[in-house]
């Protein structure tokens, strides 16, 4: 799965930075900037392929010179601190051929050009032979301008790559779409093993650190004391005036033309962003190193990092603790062997060695534990920080993941030594111990346990899961007719009245434990209509005849009653029933009276102090159960009384 980058860049006023000189440098051609008054020469540029401009069908024929379009972006622009210009930098795939890279940033163009309505300048450039740039580095850059192209030439600005919400979503779905067309071309070419894959490292789980791009400020910091190049006339390259970081790119800057000068504000405004350009001490932020060491640096850490499995080292070295883990309970079996069974001194002498060896390593594998669990829960609290604070995840930064590879790299070589020397060592002990038939080291295994709860879900799940795959003509209706109800609703006998005792006891008992002198109740010839067949006159004789002789056969042969045969099984529950102790039948008044003479034993061994005094005789039982006492026997306590009239005095 190889990785194609596809980034996003802004150029903007505020930097110093100018379209013209950027479409200049891209196409290696020579470009007149009409603002400033510069012209900017990199016709001897090398590595250019092919460039050309694609605009939207309406705009008009001037917006497809180069000269013209971006002279006309930057008189547009009148802030100091516009942006005049975005940039794509396409990673295209060296397994193509020449033709299918260029089509396939043609096909990338023409997305931009229908998604945003802007016109872009496309370059192809591919490695140069000789300038320490890797083979492999194919490449194309589309300059498209921030502005729409409308049939008048430039229109209003495109917000959309602006704003701080739908931006990021723009941003990957450039990316989406770059990632379709440069696996569809390589799909189409025949290159099956060769994939795109927009995500990170990290969201795809490999375990490796990214390398940075260098750039030419890069460059500049490590070639500091070196001479600056010199063009074709054997003159000296100035510096590019437009402030533009590619200038310092190319092999060539611009000599001045004959176009007038800038306007005034166009100076000040230079000014202003040359004192507000950002400068950048790569320095301080390499930690001492140059860009180019420290992607050595990387480079390194990498190559140290393959020599393991491609699985995280963390769940590496996760595996080789449980290896030792259970090497631990081995050594543990061994302590007792050791005070329980009578060895032969070398094994006794190993077995001690081993024990001594275990808690060796014990310390440092507490500590390199305790150093992955660190680092993890600082991980996490930095992004929890980064999330409440700006709304986004962490992002580590380069020298953290080379010292945090550093570190997991230096536990995985310390815990595979261990847990080998670990390994050999058990084994050694397991060998010695072979020889002696009395003891047998068995590892043993902990079932797990399931309870009925758990067993009880995983089978509702597992019928849920059948019973899903069951097709719908075998699944049965969900209105199912109950088994006691007829299955011809019209067969049905007519409803019972309440004299009639006899119809009711019929209807209830089978037809078969009829006696001959019950009668079935008849029905009409509309409610059999359905089912019943009428003889005819030919055959009325024969059925009267049938009928007769069913009901002599069924008087002298009557049906077996069921269940009445005896078994095994029913004598013993019979024979149960019958040794069974009577049931007792409690009534109402048996309750009452055992519970008053309970109340009664209660009452006497109550002490008197705590005794009520009894009821009078003439007091009503009912009086007596509500618990009411006797009102006039209360004294009440005697209250003044108030007269309520406001005019009152005592």
């Amino acid at each position: 799965m190889a990785i194609y980058h596809c980034s996003l860049r802004v150029f903007s006023r505020a930097d110093g930075h100018s379209a013209v000189a950027a479409a200049a440098y891209r196409a290696g051609a020579v470009l007149h900037d009409e603002r400033r008054g510069h012209t900017h020469r990199y016709h001897n540029r090398k590595g250019v392929v092919a460039s050309f401009i694609i605009t939207p069908p309406q705009a008009p024929e001037i917006t497809r010179n180069r000269v013209s379009l971006w002279n006309a972006v930057e008189a547009a622009e009148t802030r100091k601190n516009s942006r005049v210009a975005r940039e794509i930098i396409l990673a295209l795939p060296h397994e193509l051929p020449a033709p299918a890279r260029e089509a396939l940033t043609r096909d990338m163009a023409l997305w931009l050009v229908e998604r945003y309505n802007v016109a872009v300048d496309t370059s192809l450039h591919s490695p140069v032979a000789g300038d320490g740039h890797d083979p492999r580095n194919h490449h194309a850059h589309l300059l498209f301008t921030t502005r729409e192209i409308t049939k008048d030439g430039l229109g209003k600005k495109t917000r959309i790559l602006d704003d701080r919400e739908q931006g990021p979503q723009e941003v990957e779905l450039i990316r989406t779409i770059w990632e379709t067309l440069a696996n569809d071309a390589l799909e189409q070419a025949g290159l099956t093993h060769a994939k795109i894959d927009r995500r990170t490292l990290d969201d795809q789980g490999i375990d490796r650190i990214p390398q940075i791009h260098i750039g030419p400020e890069g460059k500049a910091a490590k070639e500091k004391t070196s001479k600056d190049d010199e063009d074709d006339d054997g003159k000296k390259d100035e510096e590019d005036e437009s402030g533009d970081s590619d200038g310092k790119r190319g092999s060539g800057s611009g000599d001045k033309g004959p176009a007038t000068a800038a306007p005034p504000h166009d100076e000040t405004a230079e000014k202003e962003a040359a004192s507000q350009k950002r400068e950048v001490d790569y320095k301080t932020i390499d930690q001492g190193k140059t860009r180019a060491e420290l992607v050595e640096d990387i480079k390194q850490v990498n190559t140290e990092r393959s020599k393991w499995p491609a699985l995280p080292l963390t769940e590496q070295i996760r595996i080789l603790e449980k290896e030792m883990v259970r090497l631990d309970h081995r050594v543990r079996q061994f302590e007792n062997l050791y005070a329980k069974t009578s060895l032969p001194a070398v094994i006794k002498k190993s077995i001690f060695e081993i024990v001594r060896f275990s808690k060796e390593l014990l310390f440092s594998r507490i500590l390199n534990r305790e150093s992955l669990r660190f680092t993890d829960r600082e991980s996490q609290a930095r992004n929890v920080r980064q999330n409440f604070r700006y709304g986004r995840s962490y992002r580590t930064g380069i020298h953290e993941q080379i010292q945090t590879m550093k570190t997991r790299l230096k536990i995985m070589e310390e815990t595979h030594e261990q847990c080998r020397k670990y390994k050999s060592f058990v084994d050694k002990i397991d060998k010695a111990l072979a020889g002696h038939p009395a003891i047998k080291f068995t590892e043993i295994v902990k079932l797990k346990t399931i309870t009925d709860q758990e067993s009880s879900i995983k089978i509702k799940l597992k019928a849920e899961l059948l019973r899903e795959g069951i097709p719908e003509i075998f699944k049965p209706s969900k209105e199912q007719p109950r088994i006691t109800e007829p299955i011809n609703s019209q067969a049905t006998a007519p409803p019972l009245k309440a004299q009639e005792p006899a119809e009711r006891t019929a209807s209830i008992i089978p037809t078969a434990s009829l006696r001959a002198d019950t009668e079935k109740p008849a029905l009409t010839s509309a409610e059999r209509s359905d089912w019943h067949i009428p003889a005819s006159e030919k055959t009325r004789a024969f059925q009267v005849q049938v009928e007769r002789e069913l009901e002599n056969s069924r008087l002298q042969n009557p049906a077996p009653q069921p269940y009445k045969e005896s078994s095994p099984l029913q004598n013993a529950f019979s024979s149960a029933s019958q040794n069974r102790p009577p049931e007792k039948f409690t009534t109402n008044e048996d309750v009452v009276n055992k519970t008053t003479a309970t109340a009664a034993i209660i009452r006497e061994k109550m002490p008197p102090k705590f005794k009520a005094e009894p009821y009078p005789e003439e007091t009503p039982q009912a009086v007596r159960i509500s618990g009411l006492f006797n009102l006039s026997a209360i004294k009440t306590e005697e209250k003044p009384i108030i007269n309520k009239k406001p005019d009152y005095r005592p």
